[in-house]
């Protein structure tokens, strides 16, 4: 899904752009985080 394509990128970013922030927020946060930047998009 793109929540999940979302939170991969928060977790370990592929572009080196932004720094990876699964240490800093943990899984739980990560995930919640993707499912407000997806809602950002109007979910699509």
């Amino acid at each position: 899904s793109n929540e999940t394509a979302i939170a991969a990128q928060i977790r370990a970013p592929k572009h080196g752009v932004m720094p990876a922030w699964l240490e800093r927020l943990g899984e739980t946060k990560v995930k919640e985080l993707a499912v407000y930047i997806h809602s950002l998009g109007g979910g699509e």
